[in-house]
């Protein structure tokens, strides 16, 4: 949980000077996923759009994130959007993370950064983060707060 915290603590403190916004290049990352498989942005999207959900499972928030985010990726037609998250806790909690994201289910991929490298980079400063990538890889929203309102983000994703 320390490094949890001290790597939000060092996203809070570069996102001060630098946060991601709508219209910057989504950052290009590689990490591994819960189930053993390394992974890029490119993977995840192939010519698509995709919401990238950054949490802890230890956070309430972000296990209803992960829910809605399921939901959202079963209702939407695999060639328009794709959903990933990218999980923040600790190296250590690997074990613990794999656990409750078996026994959730979302049915997307979930990326480990416990070392915080990717959160920093997407200027995360608090969880849950997502944002909104389109299929050319620009950032088109980022969205931090309720999940009623995250709700209200994603409305229309999956329109015809």
């Amino acid at each position: 949980m320390r490094k949890l915290l001290l790597a939000l603590l060092l996203a809070a403190l570069s996102a001060s000077c630098w946060a991601l916004e709508a219209g910057d290049r989504a950052p290009d990352f590689k990490l591994m996923s819960v189930d053993g498989v390394e992974t890029t942005l490119g993977d995840l999207m192939g010519k698509r759009s995709l919401l990238l959900d950054f949490g802890s499972v230890f956070c309430a928030n972000c296990q209803s994130a992960l829910s809605l985010l399921s939901d959202v990726a079963q209702e939407c037609d695999s060639g328009k959007l794709k959903v990933a998250a990218i999980n923040v806790d600790a190296p250590n909690s690997a074990k613990a993370v794999r656990a409750v994201i078996q026994g959730l289910s979302p049915g997307y991929r979930v990326l480990l950064d416990g070392e915080g490298v990717v959160a920093a980079a997407y200027g995360v400063t608090q969880i849950p983060y997502v944002v909104l990538i389109d299929e050319t890889g620009t950032v088109r929203a980022v969205h931090t707060g309720p999940l009623s309102e995250l709700r209200k983000m994603i409305y229309g994703l999956c329109a015809p």
